[in-house]
């Protein structure tokens, strides 16, 4: 999962920053850069349809007939487990999408620039995937995602003191992200 997960990243990161260069070659209001990207997205994203039908799934071992209701049961710690991500993803979900919002109306980024902070934290999350395996099979799941939920909770705060005086903090805080 690690390598797939470092390859995606680094094709994601890549995809990315230059997605944000190309934006800073058209001039602010053209909106041809934005039509281009998204008929791109399009295109490669039927392309990765195409090639996702043609590989043959393995057959499946479980033959056992299942109701519906037992997707939609959840017991004991999985469901405690269940609601505090639900919680959480709330939690992060209420903030995420307006970073790049502030990032480039209030604190002037241009596309490239937010292009390459956004990479610093897939880059961050690259370079940690081993060494969290490491944590995590030395400690436990447990306290690696305790961290982990921590450090996401206080990225917010840290955007509280992010100005354009202030605009380097924007590195720790992607790395944190990360």
């Amino acid at each position: 999962f690690g390598t797939r997960y470092k390859i995606i990243g680094i094709a994601s990161t890549i995809a990315f920053v230059l997605g944000g260069f190309y934006l800073d070659i058209f001039p602010k209001g053209n909106f041809f850069g934005f039509s281009s990207l998204f008929i791109a997205g399009i295109v490669f994203g039927l392309a990765g349809v195409y090639t996702m039908s043609r590989i043959k799934e393995p057959a499946y071992a479980d033959h056992k007939h299942h109701a519906i209701k037992e997707f939609f049961t959840l017991k004991g710690e999985l469901k405690t487990l269940t609601w505090i991500m639900a919680l959480f993803n709330f939690a992060v979900f209420i903030a995420s999408p307006l970073f790049a919002v502030y990032m480039l109306r209030e604190l002037g980024m241009s596309y490239s620039f937010f292009a390459a902070a956004s990479a610093i934290a897939v880059i961050a999350k690259i370079v940690s995937y081993r060494h969290m395996g490491k944590l995590s099979d030395r400690l436990g799941d447990k306290p690696v995602a305790f961290i982990s939920m921590l450090g996401t909770a206080i990225i917010p705060l840290i955007y509280l003191f992010i100005t354009k005086q202030s605009i380097w903090m924007i590195v720790p805080a992607q790395i944190i992200s990360g």
